[in-house]
């Protein structure tokens, strides 16, 4: 097998071709194929990492801010006393308030479920009589075609 030569694509350097002329084009579509498969990889990581860094921010800022809502409150030019009370009756506020949320929540989830319900029910009523409905009208059908068959039978 004859060695083949081509310039490396930054010109630097001359490496020795693997492959004859025929060969290099089917050689040169599987490299292109590995190498996006490797610049689809490095792309995937770039947004994985991005979204990594966009949580790490944001609980950064979570983190900060109550750090300095306590630096806050600890550093007040008021008596520990009265800070302690205030810290308190915040964090009792806060809680009521989030129980206010959570029950308006679950207000809105039974009549929602309720709301559903009675939907349903209507539906399953409105579906039962239709049924029922159809029933007769084929029962009469079934009917007149037994009665035009007796008939039939009678007369012959």
């Amino acid at each position: 097998m004859r060695a083949y030569t081509w310039v490396a694509k930054d010109a630097t350097e001359e490496q020795p071709e693997k492959y004859p002329p025929q060969q290099k084009a089917a050689v040169d579509v599987t490299r292109a194929a590995k190498n996006k498969k490797q610049g689809e990889n490095i792309m995937n990581e770039d947004k994985q990492e991005y979204r990594n860094n966009t949580l790490g921010i944001l609980i950064g800022m979570l983190v900060g801010g109550l750090a300095g809502a306590a630096t806050m409150f600890l550093l007040a030019p008021q008596s520990g006393a009265k800070t302690r009370v205030q810290i308190q009756q915040k964090s009792i506020e806060l809680r009521d308030q989030t129980v206010g949320m959570f029950e308006d929540a679950m207000d809105q989830v039974r009549t929602d479920g309720m709301k559903l319900t009675k939907d349903g029910r209507k539906k399953a009523k409105e579906l039962l009589q239709s049924g029922q409905e159809l029933v007769i009208e084929q029962l009469e059908h079934v009917s007149d075609a037994a009665k035009a068959g007796k008939k039939a039978i009678q007369n012959a």
